[in-house]
């Protein structure tokens, strides 16, 4: 499961990087994992200050720690 999690990961590590920020509905449809990996990948990534995690009015913004000011 570990592994998975790490894969997942890196997967939405890779659209942030790639996009600056995305919304958590958007990075749903890119990242081709389930809701339960997606989550718990989050949870790691943001645990590790690898990336922030914002509450929208109706969604999450994700957002690497140098893209902050751009959300």
């Amino acid at each position: 499961m570990t592994d998975l999690v790490s894969l997942t990961a890196r997967k939405v590590q890779d659209v942030v990087e790639e996009k600056g920020s995305v919304s958590l509905s958007h990075l749903e449809t890119m990242v081709d994992s389930s809701y339960h990996l997606i989550f718990l990948a989050i949870d790691q990534l943001v645990a590790d200050k690898k990336i922030r995690l914002i509450k929208k009015e109706s969604d999450y913004i994700l957002s690497g720690f140098e893209n902050f000011a751009k959300v």
